[in-house]
């Protein structure tokens, strides 16, 4: 395993210097008092959009739409673009959840959630492989404060598949233990 990692990370050497390299400017940029990539000023102005409709939000998929509304800073100074940039993603997906749903979409979410942790007790969702499957899910879960993979549906259906997966092994198990 260690040798294909190593592998892996000689063949791409150039991508990994590069990806460095960038994420060093932004840090650098960001303590300058800059933008870096415009994140930090996206999620501010994301956050005003919330605070704009707390209560309901802007409206399921509405967020490019809004955040024009909101949007605080010409983002082409930065990118040398002709044109105004728009962000069709707020980079957080769980801030665009609150922008767009508002804090009862929020809510419901949450709550879906909890409904189905509730299937089981806690240590059946410690167990391999339930444990293994939510970690994965966990793992799109913390990406998504800074990016937006939910926007895939590709990768919506893979978690809600794995999710429920994992939720089904742990109800099953329930039910074998208390048949015994």
């Amino acid at each position: 395993a260690a040798a294909a990692i190593a592998a892996v990370a000689w063949l791409a050497r150039g991508d990994i210097a590069f990806g460095l390299k960038k994420t060093t400017t932004q840090l650098a940029d960001v303590r300058a008092g800059g933008i870096g990539d415009a994140r930090t000023q996206v999620y501010k102005d994301t956050w005003r959009l919330f605070r704009q409709h707390p209560v309901y939000g802007s409206g399921w998929h509405s967020f490019a739409h809004a955040f024009r509304v909101v949007q605080s800073f010409d983002y082409r100074l930065q990118t040398e673009q002709k044109i105004p940039t728009v962000f069709f993603e707020a980079h957080n997906d769980w801030l665009q959840l609150l922008a767009e749903l508002g804090l009862v979409g929020a809510g419901l979410s949450l709550a879906a959630i909890v409904g189905i942790a509730r299937a089981a007790p806690w240590r059946e969702w410690r167990r391999a492989p339930v444990f293994e499957l939510v970690a994965g899910i966990g793992c799109v879960g913390l990406m998504a404060c800074v990016d937006f993979p939910f926007a895939c549906p590709a990768v919506v259906v893979t978690a809600w598949t794995l999710i429920m997966t994992a939720a089904a092994i742990a109800y099953d198990r329930r039910r074998q233990a208390q048949a015994a």
